[in-house]
């Protein structure tokens, strides 16, 4: 099956608390990496209007032409990934991603053995930044 490119992302709604939490990081000074599955360049470019639709202009996209996000998770190597689906945690783990969490949006999944299950990226993102802050001091 191929994805209709001029309607079907269109019709896709995305989560909001997602976009307003990679907003935030953002907003704060992290970089911000979406890593997604698509099935041409056209779909690659429609989600790029979309991200930036939702003020995800500073986002960088990482378009993955096939079902496999491992090579991109390997080759970007972040310290900490986000997914709604179990096999990209599963994928996620398998390149060394230090800290994977599953977004429950889809239903139940198995999931792999390190992968914490949260509630929304919001909650998932703060417990990770209150676990890994920089001691800051002032004098």
């Amino acid at each position: 099956t191929t994805w209709n490119t001029t309607s079907g992302w269109l019709r896709a709604h995305p989560i909001e608390s997602g976009m307003q939490t990679a907003r935030m990081a953002l907003d704060f000074g992290h970089e911000v990496y979406v890593v997604t599955c698509l099935p041409n360049t056209q779909a690659a470019k429609e989600r790029r209007r979309a991200l930036d639709r939702q003020g995800l202009q500073r986002a960088v996209l990482i378009p993955v032409y096939g079902a496999s996000k491992l090579k991109a998770l390997k080759n970007l190597r972040p310290h900490f990934y986000a997914d709604d689906r179990a096999i990209h945690c599963r994928e996620a783990r398998d390149a060394m991603v230090p800290e994977i969490v599953r977004i429950y949006a889809w239903g139940p999944e198995q999931l792999p053995d390190g992968v914490c299950e949260y509630p929304d990226m919001a909650t998932a993102l703060n417990d990770f930044l209150k676990r890994h802050a920089r001691l800051h001091i002032g004098v």
